[in-house]
């Protein structure tokens, strides 16, 4: 098990590398992990506090806000990748599948210096933040190690074996991996575009996917601190 942890304030795109092609640049602007919808119009400041929206029900009391202090249990808790005992379970199980249903130690690879963990950036009215859920599953966590691709999801953290990984420039990379519960000959791609090495914001592309599921905006999390927050809360959650 220890072998698989072995091992994007507004720069908006005045860098990004001309040679891209056109279609990933649009991919920058729009993405899946990409828009908070505008239906959240009704903007109001409280002690200099932007809030999107505020709705006080009999039931719950549901805030959404932009959160610009990075010193803030949000901020702190949007960029923890620690795992509790609960991810913890959840990753044994799933490498314990791995290993039956592909015998061996999974394969150690050159990560050639890609950050490990990672965080998706969203547009708002044609600014880019961080996004902290109401519900924490949802954050939208990923992490590259030197062995595996893992994915947060609502229950947990959840790992595909790290089959090859590449660099085909200094500014693409790409990564095949696999799971436990598909065919033997099935791969998954994901190619990393870094449209972005300075503040290290990627744009994450997956071959086998179509239209908006395609494209993913990501930010590495020692960099994620540039962005101010959109937070999303709710007193049930």
């Amino acid at each position: 098990m220890g072998k698989v942890f072995l091992t994007i304030f507004f720069y908006l795109f005045s860098c990004i590398n001309t040679q891209l092609s056109e279609t990933l640049l649009k991919a920058g602007e729009y993405v899946y992990s990409g828009e908070l919808k505008d239906t959240l119009v009704r903007v109001k400041k409280a002690n200099d506090t932007v809030f999107i929206l505020q709705e006080p029900t009999r039931y719950c009391y549901h805030k959404v806000f932009i959160e610009k202090n990075r010193k803030s249990e949000y901020y702190n808790r949007l960029t923890d990748f620690k795992f509790d005992k609960y991810d913890i379970e959840a990753l044994e199980i799933n490498y314990l599948a791995l290993k039956e249903k592909y015998p061996g130690n999974l394969k150690n690879h050159n990560t050639f210096g890609l950050s490990r963990e990672w965080l998706p950036l969203h547009k708002y009215r044609n600014k880019f933040y961080l996004y902290a859920p109401s519900d924490w599953g949802d954050a939208g966590r990923r992490m590259i190690t030197d062995s595996a691709l893992i994915y947060w999801y609502m229950d947990g953290p959840y790992m595909e074996q790290l089959e090859q990984l590449e660099k085909i420039s200094a500014e693409k990379y790409k990564l095949t991996s696999r799971n436990f519960y598909e065919s033997d000959t099935s791969f998954h791609s994901l190619i990393i575009h870094m449209i972005d090495n300075i503040n290290k914001i990627a744009v994450w592309e997956y071959p086998e996917r179509s239209g908006k599921f395609r494209y993913e905006l990501f930010i590495a999390k020692e960099k994620a601190k540039n962005f101010e927050m959109v937070v999303n809360y709710c007193d049930r959650s």
